[in-house]
């Protein structure tokens, strides 16, 4: 559905238009999700609609940023480790019974656009030394493929054995979804790790989207010099 809104609102050729699209995706999917997450939780964890505001964020701090380059010095660092601070705060701060996404949704959301702002920071005490860290830069690259992978075997465990899963249980299903992730991301032809093969290796309904990306960073790296 994301894809097929960015392309409509593309067709004009006019950014003023896509603006103007993102936005009214934005307002009618994060009341949407308010309403659902209030109304009929359950329902509204797995609606798309109740999510789009999230993608239309990121496509509109993505429209503002264009030209632009990141925020720099010690204001860069400091709203970086906001933007971590509210990402990980999340994890322990929602439970099962928190109303996701509806509104507290905003706090995850908004830390991750705070650090994409914020690039990366060159201060000595930013967080840039910790999110270069390998094992973070991994989890990065198969960060969506985790995503697929890690509902299922919860919920077929789950039901397996009739009962809630224990910490161990669930520290094992995340080392498997890891193993798993990264097999996935070996496979040629996922769009999502793209970055990690030759537009060559891929099929050739992919190679479009990776000449467009290879150009598009390019691009960046000119304009970053002049």
């Amino acid at each position: 559905m994301w894809p097929l809104i960015l392309l409509l609102a593309w067709i004009p050729r006019r950014l003023s238009v896509v603006y103007a699209t993102l936005t009214v995706v934005f307002i009618t999917c994060f009341v949407y999700s308010i309403w659902g997450s209030i109304a009929f939780q359950s329902f509204a964890y797995f609606a798309t609609p109740a999510h789009g505001w999230e993608f239309a964020a990121g496509g509109l701090l993505a429209l503002f940023l264009r030209g632009r380059s990141a925020l720099g010095g010690p204001w860069a660092a400091l709203v970086s480790w906001a933007g971590w601070g509210a990402i990980v705060s999340s994890a322990f701060l929602f439970t099962a019974a928190s109303p996701f996404p509806g509104w507290i949704a905003l706090l995850p959301v908004v830390g991750t656009l705070a650090v994409i702002v914020a690039g990366a920071p060159q201060a000595r005490w930013s967080p840039s030394a910790v999110a270069s860290w390998k094992p973070v830069q991994f989890t990065g690259d198969v960060s969506y493929s985790l995503y697929l992978w890690h509902f299922p075997p919860i919920i077929l465990l789950t039901a397996a054995l009739d009962r809630d899963l224990v910490a161990v249980e669930k520290l094992l299903i995340l080392l498997a979804c890891f193993v798993l992730a990264w097999l996935t991301c070996r496979q040629r032809g996922m769009l999502w790790c793209a970055s990690k093969h030759r537009s060559a290796e891929l099929p050739r309904f992919a190679r479009p989207l990776a000449r467009l990306r290879a150009r598009v960073r390019r691009s960046r790296q000119l304009r970053h010099l002049e």
